[in-house]
């Protein structure tokens, strides 16, 4: 979060068309309508906030009071004389009413608040209605709920919303206002103001960016969020007439874009005549000739912060424009991500991967050259083929449409980081992943400052401007997680051995290989998502170059990358009492850190294989195949919060021991290699831990004799015949169909993300808070898409949560 001048967030954060004579026409004209009062010294007030909201809240609470000691006392009737209702009166002045109708609902906080925001809505709407040469409002005030829903609580949200301004052509949010009745920062407020930010750019993907305006008592705070960074501005006093009303015009006079709305981007609804029922659909444009209509929703992102990726994948079909979505084409896959500003696309890392292919098919390496160092002939024949007859293209997807879109704003110059913008600002919840293994859990660009300290990133705050990126592909492929076939899981993790060995030829590395971006087509294996790929220099030392960051998803990342030290250690390195005793020949055992810089490399990648099928086979077969086994269950639910729960104690080191320590190797897959099952069985559990214990001994052996030298080309190079030899066995011991994979009954580990803020004064229990996140995801599985439920749906009941224990 950035903090700056109010002036300079209104110059940079906003459209800046509102300057100093708009700004004195507004305000005369509000003058002239009783809005704006001036008194004979030419201070300027307003007519409906004649002292702070503290004072007026007081004036009210009195008001109340007397009232009630009246008709305690058998005070006037309704009928007779009594205290006028209509206004709440002092000699600060008065503050107009709530509507009759609401008058005792709810608590008197807020009922105060609806007087609060009642009265700004009048601001704001006199604002809209002046008229202005070359300028026109887009929005106007709106109160409490959103789009017809008959409650102040955002759709799938947990926080609060009790005005925003509502576009003139559209029904979605533009800027959200909140407000709090302590004069001291109230971090609580400034939560649900992020919360509803982030919820808005998370439920409606059009967005680019949004703000919001928060008031503490008379001050004032103004907020810019978006996927490049998040801003705001130092807190300015609410009675300061000009101030406001330039910080409200800037708003209301800015365009759909400029409040955030990408124009690349248009939502629809259809109605499903089969169900009866109404879709929300958006429609992407491509280059400004080319318009895709979502079907449903793959994939999302997951992380719970505004700045970064910000992932989508959508099943579209390409339709004729805009205004024409008959279907005019077959399915296709269209993914929507934002990527660091200048940042190479998909669609062109790809082409440039394939131009080396091509120019190594042009002049394939000898038998001495280092990279096909112990490589057998037939594996060596396979790779030349592939590049000759230019195959290898079928192991990646192929990219039809590649679409630079929007740009955020770069963080403005004169800003700098706000302190103590909360008081806690991390809180842990034991919420599990929706979707196992996707690429939305990375732990590069910008990672939650909410996650625990070995995932922490530094760029979070950055501010780097991001840009959106669309890239169209032809095949609509399902994930390695979602397959249910044991062989043509082997099949397609062997594919994608193949094609990470291709770029090993090339000297590329991947950096994020997850059960996400193995997919499957057909039957065969597909690697995906090339984002992060780059060429590898083994002797580089930059902290900025893209092969030292930290980049993967975390589950699956390789033991050296997540704990930042190598895995072979320097003897010199061994403390000295460990070198007593032959203690140094218990190598499994061993495990200080070791030295010198960690770069992600080519076996890295293959490490992230190795993870991937123990957490299928562990999750997937032996609980999914074992159910009358309770022992084996029990075991494999052991084995997956060790290795694959971050919040699990000692989580990093019992990765390192599996990976190290034979031993603990064997304790983890136990589950594999039952003693009690007699019947038998599909799935072939000895085959399967044998695999994983040759990957494993493979991958320790490499480490510690290639020991710090991460330029030895030729070191990496056995290890690809030997994973995709472990691969093929698995695949020609289960024939197709024949190995089901169960269904995972526990999550890949729990998210670090700030609570949702509470609704009542109540603590909400950690475990009965349902993310804003999970239940949009649980609409799109349930055929709708995005935050829409539409005003058919009724009203939604509030969630009540009571703290557990």
């Amino acid at each position: 979060m950035l903090l700056g001048r109010v002036e300079d967030w209104l110059r940079h954060y906003t459209s800046n068309r509102v300057g100093e004579q708009e700004i004195n026409t507004i305000i005369s004209i509000l003058k002239d309508s009783g809005i704006i009062l001036e008194d004979s010294q030419g201070i300027l007030r307003w007519k409906d906030f004649p002292a702070v909201p503290s004072v007026l809240h007081k004036q009210k609470k009195a008001h109340t009071k007397s009232q009630r000691n009246l008709k305690s006392e058998g005070g006037p009737s309704r009928g007779s004389a009594r205290i006028d209702e209509t206004e709440i009166s002092g000699r600060h002045g008065s503050i107009a009413p709530a509507d009759p109708q609401e008058r005792g609902a709810g608590s008197p906080r807020a009922g105060f608040k609806r007087l609060i925001f009642r009265s700004l809505g009048r601001i704001i709407d006199a604002i809209a209605a002046v008229s202005l040469p070359s300028l026109a409002p887009s929005c106007r005030y709106e109160e409490g709920h959103y789009d017809g829903i008959g409650s102040s609580e955002v759709q799938s949200s947990q926080h609060r919303v009790d005005g925003y301004l509502h576009l003139l052509e559209s029904t979605i949010n533009p800027p959200v206002l909140k407000t709090a009745k302590m004069p001291a920062p109230d971090v609580a407020n400034r939560r649900k103001a992020i919360h509803s930010a982030c919820h808005t750019l998370h439920s409606d993907c059009r967005r680019k960016h949004t703000y919001s305006i928060t008031m503490e008592d008379n001050r004032m705070i103004l907020w810019y969020f978006s996927r490049s960074h998040s801003a705001q501005s130092m807190d300015f006093d609410f009675l300061d007439v000009r101030a406001v009303v330039w910080a409200l015009s800037s708003l209301i006079f800015s365009t759909a874009e400029d409040l955030g709305y990408d124009a690349d981007i248009r939502r629809i609804t259809e109605k499903d005549e089969r169900t009866n029922t109404d879709h929300v659909r958006y429609i992407y444009r491509l280059g400004g000739t080319r318009f895709f209509k979502t079907l449903k929703c793959i994939d999302e992102y997951d992380n719970r912060i505004i700045p970064g990726r910000a992932t989508r994948v959508w099943e579209v079909v390409e339709v004729r424009s805009f205004d024409d979505t008959r279907d005019a084409d077959s399915r296709r896959v269209l993914r929507d991500v934002w990527l660091d500003y200048g940042a190479d696309t998909e669609g062109e890392i790809q082409a440039k991967i394939f131009q080396r292919c091509e120019d190594l098919a042009a002049n394939f390496p000898g038998d001495d050259d280092p990279r096909l160092h112990n490589v057998d002939e037939k594996t060596r024949g396979e790779l030349r083929q592939r590049l000759q007859d230019a195959s290898y293209k079928e192991l990646f997807l192929t990219i039809e449409a590649d679409h630079r879109g929007a740009r955020c704003k770069p963080a403005a110059e004169e800003f700098s980081p706000a302190p103590n913008v909360f008081a806690k600002p991390a809180y842990a919840t034991d919420e599990g992943v929706a979707r196992r293994g996707s690429d939305a859990h990375r732990s590069s660009g910008h990672e939650s400052e909410y996650y625990e300290s070995e995932f922490e990133s530094d760029s979070t705050s950055s501010g780097s401007a991001r840009q959106r990126n669309f890239v169209v592909y032809k095949e609509v492929c399902r994930a390695l997680h979602e397959l249910d076939d044991l062989h043509t899981v082997a099949q397609a993790m062997l594919d994608c051995v193949l094609a990470i060995q291709i770029l090993f030829l090339i000297g590329w590395i991947h950096r994020d290989i997850s059960s996400g971006n193995l997919l499957c087509y057909n039957g065969r294996g597909k690697l995906s998502d090339l984002e992060y790929a780059g060429e590898f220099d083994g002797a580089m030392g930059s902290p900025g170059h893209s092969s030292n960051s930290k980049t993967g998803t975390p589950i699956f990342m390789a033991v050296e990358v997540q704990s930042g030290s190598a895995i072979y250690t320097p003897i010199e390195d061994v403390p000295q009492c460990l070198r007593m005793e032959g203690i140094l020949q218990m190598k499994d055992a061993l495990q200080p850190a070791g030295s010198g810089p960690i770069r992600h490399n080519f076996q890295h990648d293959l490490e992230s294989f190795f993870w991937i099928l123990t957490w299928l086979v562990v999750a997937r077969v032996a609980e999914g195949q074992d159910q009358q086994h309770p022992s084996i269950s029990d075991a494999a639910t052991t084995t997956l919060t060790l290795l694959f729960d971050r919040a699990t104690p000692g989580f990093l080191m019992n990765r390192r021991n599996f990976l190290l320590d034979r031993a603990y190797f064997d304790a983890r897959l136990r589950c594999l290699r039952p003693e009690d099952r007699s019947e038998p069985s599909d799935v072939p559990g000895e085959k399967l831990y044998g695999g994983l214990f040759v990957m494993r001994t493979v991958l320790r052996a490499c480490y510690m004799n290639r020991q710090l030298r991460f330029d030895d080309v030729a070191s990496y190079a056995p290890a690809y015949a030997l994973f995709r030899e472990v691969l093929q066995d698995i695949a020609a011991a289960v024939r197709p169909g024949k190995a089901r994979l169960g269904a995972a009954r526990l999550a890949v580990g729990p998210l670090r993300s700030p609570l949702p803020p509470q609704k009542s004064g109540r603590a909400v229990g950690v475990s009965g808070c349902a993310s804003p996140r999970n239940v949009a995801s649980l609409k799109r599985k349930q055929g709708r898409s995005d935050d829409d439920v539409l005003v058919r749906d009724g009203p939604q009941p509030e969630k009540r949560h009571r703290a557990e224990g």
